[in-house]
């Protein structure tokens, strides 16, 4: 067990601890929200309850406002957890030239959980299909494919760069421009999702060869 998974299990039990009780003794819950008292039997409006008077109670189940109060508390945390299993870096669309269909999203995506992990689709408003693929050399040509799904090693990352994994926007609805912000959805094993925007930018220039050193003269 993880030390997040075992935080986790000690703020679930200790909040269960604590909001039990509140089901008979605090006013929040009018059906069993008041005290036993010593003589004689005392019957409240939840029909289940009643308080003998020895002052045991004769009903422990918790009512649904009580689980609710558990649930508000303990989702949240589960929620949290889970969505920092995944991280993802440097998101960004590539910008093409005017009159081009088709582009492509890089990304790099780290898994911080103990488990593999898989991403198994994307979408985009701008485009009209969004498919996952890699490319493959095939007898000395690079040549693209399509791929079911991503894979996302435990406590590994996978980069989707040029000349590898990447998101294919497929049929753009309009020409994309440099800065503009691509909202994009990553669909996971488990079908969890991710929502980002990546910025448009232009492909990274060919880096230029640097200048000959003048040697000084005397």
């Amino acid at each position: 067990m993880t030390t997040g998974n075992l935080l986790l299990t000690l703020i679930i039990g200790l909040s269960a601890t604590l909001i039990y009780p509140l089901a008979f003794w605090h006013p929040l819950f009018p059906a069993v929200g008041t005290r036993i008292e010593p003589h004689g039997q005392y019957t409240v409006d939840h029909p289940s309850a009643t308080y003998p008077p020895t002052g045991e109670i004769s009903d422990m189940s918790a009512p649904p406002a009580v689980l609710t109060l558990a649930a508000c508390l303990v989702l949240p945390l589960c929620t949290g957890a889970a969505e920092t299993d995944l991280t993802i870096a440097d998101p960004y669309v590539r910008l093409v030239p005017p009159g081009s269909t088709n582009t492509v999203a890089f990304m790099t995506i780290t898994n911080h959980s103990n488990s593999d992990r898989k991403l198994v689709s994307a979408e985009s408003p701008v485009a009209g299909t969004v498919e996952l693929h890699t490319h493959l050399h095939d007898q000395g040509v690079m040549r693209m494919r399509q791929v079911a799904d991503i894979e996302l090693k435990a406590g590994g990352r996978a980069e989707l760069k040029p000349g590898g994994y990447h998101v294919m926007l497929i049929g753009l609805k309009q020409p994309l421009q440099e800065s503009e912000r691509v909202a994009l959805t990553l669909r996971f094993d488990d079908g969890s999702t991710k929502k980002l925007e990546a910025p448009v930018r232009k492909p990274q220039a060919m880096r230029q060869p640097e200048p000959a050193a003048v040697a000084d003269r005397h």
